[in-house]
């Protein structure tokens, strides 16, 4: 096929390679052709065949003798032409599945003789376990006629047989008559519903689609996905996303989501989502040196502060650091919030998680934790259930690298070090650090490595062995190039991992980054390029934050032409599976493009993505600002 040129229309009527049919065009393909033993092949909107109608019951001819055949080929079913009442010969089966005994010889089965033979449906008092009831009647007495078939005259009541298609008292179903019932009916989002041979509804075929809604057979989020963006079937054009289950054009402005003005300057910042809701957690100056962490979740109004300060009643000075997580089930949700502090002394706790609580915010594994670090520049929290796994970035007492812990139930834990430092699993590293918790927990990070190149790297704790071992020794696409910098990192439901990091731009005269994204696939183990290559638009981009909002990626960073020149803007792009490019979501989310952003952390809440940054204002101090892409804009 290399020489022919066109892409297949799907939806033409007409199949065209590499389709597998189209419309009602179906190549010649039965259920039967594709292995079912019969029913009603279709042809799927996406152009391959929908084997939603088509039967699974036995298949005559596969060799496998299977319910409602005597035998299939060589399979008899252990019977030969003695079993069947015959004195010798050979046993065959024919094409419709049943026996022959053309090759039998002797006189055969007697009639008569009460021994239940080939032909026989019974004989004298072997009735093969039958009864009136067994027969569809409600009473009496079975017996066998002198031709060996089943006599009911003496049977009560009326028929109730499975199997004729009429649904009598105490039955769901017969057959394909399933009355007016279907999957929706029986308690389910869509699907197939079937009957059984008892006459019982088989709900095996239809669908739960939990929090999503069945379309063209398939759930899905139309909060976010294309093409059935807030109704089925409503798909939005390619210059446009889906979100909040609304179209909104690409180039539409991000809408402000005002934070409560009456928390003081915002030294840290990080974003969470419970899915339908964002979560804001922020390290605030309260006057003086005195740093205080509030929590706060915004209920589709406003933002609404979650009690007290996790921080308060914690002595140490607080680190300008934060990171958030939430553990949803199916009744509740509950923020996690992580903060460091600086020590006073090496052996002072000085890492701390709390969770809320009904009571209020309350410390998990106090006193905390103590970090071989005296101070931190940037942590990182993944939650598996209740247990939190943290990823630290510090320096002090512990050179300068990244380390790693989690709360066993009873106390912090820590796997033996690769550095020589508590806890440490990467010396000389540099920038923000990645945790995420697919079946382990995997920590990524810039570092040195032992060949002097300064990579981007991740790592796992190997259980069997003892011993750290590497996801991927670089992610990098020119390792070596110089001071790398921030990592990002977030999974799928099937455990796929997916990382993003600011890389080093080869030969340039300064320091200048590009961001790229790369996915590890959890069942062929390996790492493969997200789009064709940088996800940046800028020619110097860094403090890239990943996340998955309806299965799309979405990356949020600060690009510039030149750092030195022009201040970093905040930019989101958003990777287009129909197109397999990046693609800009919006303009510049900054409120004034003449200063400097920093640490913008992108999550999705309801099919929306949210966006929290801090910006240089004039009194050289920060502000806090958190946005949304959606076209319903949210008011003061």
């Amino acid at each position: 096929m290399s020489e022919c040129t066109g892409e297949a229309e799907c939806g033409n009527g007409v199949w065209e390679y590499p389709e597998e049919c189209d419309g009602d065009e179906l190549r010649g393909a039965t259920c039967e052709s594709l292995g079912y033993s019969g029913g009603t092949l279709a042809c799927s909107a996406e152009c391959t065949y929908d084997t939603s109608g088509c039967e699974t019951g036995p298949i005559c001819g596969n060799g496998i003798k299977e319910d409602g055949e005597e035998c299939d080929g060589e399979d008899l079913d252990g019977e030969s032409c003695e079993s069947m009442g015959f004195e010798d010969g050979n046993l065959s089966c024919s094409d419709d599945c049943t026996f022959d005994v053309g090759e039998c010889t002797g006189e055969g089965p007697e009639c008569g003789n009460g021994i239940l033979e080939y032909g026989e449906e019974c004989d004298g008092e072997d009735l093969d376990g039958e009864s009136c009831e067994s027969m569809g009647f409600e009473d009496g007495d079975l017996h066998c006629s002198d031709s060996c078939t089943f006599d009911t005259s003496e049977c009560t009541g009326e028929t109730v047989l499975c199997g004729d298609g009429i649904i009598d008292e105490g039955e769901d179903c017969d057959g394909d008559n399933l009355g007016e019932e279907n999957c929706r009916t029986q308690g389910f989002d869509g699907g197939t519903l079937t009957c059984d041979d008892t006459c019982s509804f088989d709900t095996t075929g239809c669908v739960d689609c939990g929090d999503l809604t069945y379309c063209d057979n398939e759930c899905v989020d139309m909060n976010s996905n294309m093409d059935h963006c807030g109704e089925c079937s409503n798909p939005c054009d390619g210059d446009q996303v889906c979100t909040g289950g609304f179209c909104v054009d690409l180039d539409t402005e991000w809408t402000l989501v005002p934070f409560p003005t009456n928390v003081e300057q915002i030294r840290a910042h990080d974003l969470a989502t419970d899915g339908e809701y964002p979560y804001l957690g922020v390290v605030a100056r309260a006057g003086g040196n005195n740093d205080r962490v509030v929590v706060a979740v915004h209920n589709g109004v406003t933002w609404e502060i979650l009690g007290p300060s996790p921080s308060q009643g914690i002595t140490n000075t607080l680190d300008h650091t934060i990171s958030l997580d939430v553990h949803v089930t199916e009744d509740a949700t509950q923020p996690y919030v992580l903060f460091g502090g600086s020590a006073n002394t090496i052996d002072e706790p000085n890492i701390h998680v709390a969770a809320m609580t009904d009571a209020g915010w309350e410390e998990v594994g106090a006193p905390g934790y103590q970090s071989p670090c005296m101070m931190h520049f940037h942590l990182d929290l993944a939650l598996n259930g209740t247990t939190p796994h943290i990823a630290t970035y510090g320096s002090g007492g512990c050179g300068t690298g990244t380390g790693y812990a989690w709360y066993d139930g009873t106390n912090w834990s820590e796997h033996p070090s690769t550095t020589g430092f508590n806890g440490q699993i990467y010396l000389d590293s540099a920038g923000r650090p990645a945790i995420v918790y697919t079946d382990r927990a995997y920590v990524g990070a810039s570092h040195t490595s032992t060949l002097m190149q300064t990579i981007h790297a991740m790592m796992w704790w190997d259980d069997q062995d003892e011993v750290w071992a590497p996801l991927v020794e670089s992610l990098d696409m020119d390792a070596g190039t110089g001071q790398e910098e921030h990592m990002a990192a977030t999974s799928d439901e099937d455990g796929n991992i997916y990382a993003a990091w600011a890389e080093r731009i080869p030969d340039q005269m300064t320091d200048s980054y590009e961001i790229y994204v790369k996915k590890y696939d959890a069942l062929s183990q390996e790492w493969t390029l997200i789009g064709p290559g940088k996800a940046s638009v800028p020619e110097n981009a860094n403090d890239p934050s990943i996340t998955l909002i309806g299965g799309n990626l979405w990356l949020a960073y600060v690009g510039s032409s030149d750092f030195n020149i022009t201040p970093g803007g905040v930019m989101v792009m958003r990777y287009s599976e129909a197109s397999g490019e990046w693609e800009q979501v919006g303009g510049l989310l900054n409120e004034n493009a003449s200063y400097e952003a920093y640490m913008p952390v992108i999550q999705g809440a309801s099919g929306i993505p949210y966006v929290a940054f801090r910006e240089r204002n004039q009194t050289n101090t920060q502000d806090l600002y958190v946005k949304r892409f959606v076209a319903v804009s949210i008011t003061p």
